[in-house]
């Protein structure tokens, strides 16, 4: 193989290296977590609220193609948007998916619940977004690293328990 060749071939692998790299650092890493707790609780099984909540144009930027709608709890800023659907009290859940998702700019990890909702009064059926907790990453002291869950529309109290990150 002459100089040429090989110069070549080094600039080619290089550059793929390099590509490479920037796209390992560059997109978002997602893990299933649907039989971790608390996810666990609630894929799979019908969920009825017991709050009013709404669902929103899927504001989280993922899966906006399948998931056109998010879950948010109902507050007054809410109720003037017309593309806004409201999700009243006896309405099901059935969550089928969680992930965990890590930005790869920002580095913070939301997690979301993957399904649907049903709601009677209309009959009808939406996919939906769920943003369900939050990491808590930055303390001033122990414990530190640990999810909390935010009051979800289908439970009656908060969930006080601390799930540590892994």
């Amino acid at each position: 193989m002459s100089l040429t060749k090989k110069t070549w071939l080094v600039i080619a692998i290089t550059s793929i290296a390099v590509v490479g790299c920037f796209y390992y650092v560059l997109t978002d890493k997602r893990r299933i977590v649907t039989d971790t707790e608390p996810y666990a609780q609630v894929i799979n099984k019908t969920l009825t609220s017991v709050q009013d909540a709404v669902l929103v144009d899927n504001s989280s930027l993922q899966f906006t193609k399948e998931y056109p709608k998010e879950l948010q709890v109902l507050d007054s800023t809410y109720v003037s948007n017309p593309s806004n659907i409201k999700v009243p009290r006896g309405s099901s859940f059935k969550f089928s998916k969680a992930l965990k998702i890590t930005g790869s700019v920002s580095g913070f990890t939301n997690s979301y619940l993957l399904g649907e909702v049903y709601i009677a009064a209309s009959g009808k059926t939406f996919p939906i977004i769920y943003n369900w907790g939050s990491l808590k990453t930055l303390c001033i002291s122990e414990p530190c690293n640990y999810w909390e869950f935010q009051l979800a529309p289908w439970q009656k109290e908060k969930d006080r328990l601390m799930y540590f990150e892994k």
